[in-house]
Formats: structure tokens, sequence, C-alpha cells
């Protein structure tokens, strides 16, 4: 995986053809792709990492990272913009520090361990079962990414045949609703290893624990929406600096504003497939993933060439809400306990 990362990051122009970047954005996207393209392979890593120590039986070192991680890069990709005057390289960059970092932590953690040394040597018998979960478990989960990732890739030729303004503007609007994104993914990360850690099954146990974690992510959906409603050109203006057009300024709100009303919708996705992983249920994630890539596919041959740059956006809420409600749905029924009454599964607060 670190080596086809590495490799790519090495032929950006073929890469940047076949993504159909135009020629006038490239000399600013090179550096942001190929950041991006070698994170890709410690981004992997960092996974396999993370499931191997979930197996391990550990929940509070994955949570942590999850939590620590997410608080570094944002606070690095924002240092990097005012410190360094790095433009949207500066979130590829942060993205690289947190994998490479997190990766080093949890192979550090594993061979600290006597079980985690025990999973390196050949034969052992008692880790292949462990071995087995994490294979079974990773391949499902990168299947869905490349699901994913080829629809998005798709999507992603069609919209950079846009204006070079609103492509601009497209790439600093994405950068703080990532940013928002990934910090209440530590919640996801928090209700997957919730479920896991449930040893006698107690399903009642598992939904009181992943709603009262469904609404602590809707507290911090809402200070988020507030600040974009409020200070959306304020957020573009300050990452993108002076000189910043009027187009690009509309199109960085527009999809900033968006992405951010529709994180009620992925971080309930995110949950209920964290949750659907830790419980086995794996063959309902690719499932997710083609529903996800399926509007990206629509959107680039059906919407985009009719509705133009909004349909980009609009996007992104349908992408989510399909697989969001389909994930709770089947979360709801391997989760079903008498009195079913959603993420909700205790009496008591």
């Amino acid at each position: 995986m670190i080596l086809a990362g590495f490799i790519l990051s090495l032929i950006t122009k073929p890469v940047m053809s076949l993504a159909n970047i135009p020629d006038s954005m490239r000399d600013v996207a090179a550096p942001y792709l190929r950041i991006i393209l070698l994170s890709g392979g410690f981004w992997g890593l960092e996974n396999f990492l993370l499931q191997m120590v979930e197996t391990l039986g550990e929940s509070r070192v994955p949570a942590a990272l999850s939590v620590a991680g997410t608080i570094g890069k944002t606070f690095l990709t924002v240092a990097l913009v005012i410190w360094c005057g790095l433009g949207v390289e500066a979130s590829a960059l942060a993205i690289l520090v947190e994998y490479l970092g997190t990766a080093a932590i949890l192979l550090f953690w594993i061979l600290r361990t006597e079980k985690g040394r025990e999973l390196f040597r050949v034969p052992c018998m008692p880790s292949r079962s462990v071995w087995a979960e994490l294979l079974k478990n990773g391949c499902v989960k990168s299947g869905m990414m490349m699901i994913i990732d080829l629809g998005a890739f798709i999507m992603k030729r069609q919209v950079n045949t846009f204006a070079d303004d609103i492509l601009v503007g497209y790439a600093y609007g994405v950068i703080p609703a990532n940013l928002f994104m990934n910090s209440l993914a530590a919640l996801a990360v928090a209700a997957g290893l919730i479920t896991g850690q449930n040893e006698k099954k107690q399903m009642n146990v598992v939904r009181y624990w992943n709603r009262k974690l469904y609404l602590w992510s809707l507290c911090g959906c809402a200070v988020c929406m507030f600040a974009v409603l409020v200070f959306a050109p304020q957020i573009i203006c300050f990452l993108a600096g002076d000189g910043l057009s009027e187009t690009a300024l509309w199109a960085g709100c527009l999809i900033l504003r968006i992405q951010t009303c529709a994180l009620p919708l992925v971080c309930l996705y995110m949950i209920a497939r964290n949750s659907l992983q830790a419980l086995g249920s794996y063959r309902v994630l690719p499932v997710l993933g083609a529903m996800e890539a399926g509007v990206s596919l629509l959107t680039a041959w059906v919407f985009i060439p009719r509705f133009g740059y909004p349909a980009v956006c609009w996007s992104v809420a349908v992408k989510w809400g399909i697989p969001a409600l389909t994930g709770f749905l089947v979360y709801r029924r391997s989760t079903s306990v008498p009195s079913d009454h959603g993420f909700q599964g205790c009496d008591q607060d």
C-alpha cells in the first residue's frame, strides 16, 4: 500500500490528466495531489493497525488516537495556512502527518504488548483466528472504500470541467467542511468500539450508548451549522486570502453550507456503519458503498450536465442520506430488542 502510494505520488501528471484537472489549475493541484496520493498508503496501514488493536480487545487507545488525531489535524491545518502561507495543500499535509503519527503509535502499542507480539510469531495457532477476522474485516472495508472512491473519482472528473473560479471556491469550501466531519467522526469510532466490546451482546446497552453518541453529535452539528450559516464568507476568505473572486466565494460558501448542514446525516451514517461492522454484518457495507457511489455516478452523468455546480453540492446530502437511512434500518434490525425505539435502548439517561 505504501509503495503504491509512493509510486502514484511520482506520476501526478498522468493522474491529473485522468482526473480531468484543467491545465490552468495543475500547478496548484500538483502539491495537494502528490501529498494525498502519498498518504493513501499510510491511511491503509493506519486502518490495518487500528483493526488489529481493536481485535486484541483494546478500546481506549483507538478512541484516544481518533480524538487526538482529529484535533491535531485541525490545528495543524490552520497553523500551516496562517504561519506557513500554504493553500489547499495544507489540509493534505496535515492528513499525512496524522496518518504517520497514528500508525507509529499503534505499531508501538502492539509491539509492547504480549498479545500483539504473538500476532507476528509464525506459526502461531492462537493468532490465526485473529488474522482471519482482520482479513475479513479489512477486505470488506477496502472493497466498500474502492466502490465509493470510484464513484467519487468519476464525479470529480465532471466537476473539473467547471470554470477555474468555481474549482477554487470548491477547494476552499470543502476544507472546513471536511474538518467538521472528521471531528465528529470520533463519535462514530466510539460507537464501533462500544458495539464491538460488548461481549455479552446486550443490544439494549449498545443502542442506549449509540443513541447518546448520536445526540452528542447533533450538538456538534448544531454548532458547526450555526458558525457556517453566519460566517461562511469570512471562513472562505480567511483560508483563501485576498483576491478571491465573487464567483469563487459563492462556490465555496455553497458547498460549505450544504455539506455542513448534511452533517447529521453523515453522523447517522458513520455510527450505523461502524456499529454494523463491529457486529460482523460485513455484507451490508459494500451495499452502502454502492449506494453512495451510485449517487455520485448519477450526479456526474445526469444532474451536473443539467443543473451545473449546485447539483454537485446537493448531491453530498443525497449520497450520505440514502446509505444513512438504509444503514440505520439494518442496524435497527440487527440490534432489535423489545420496545424498539431506534437508537434508544435503555430507559434511564
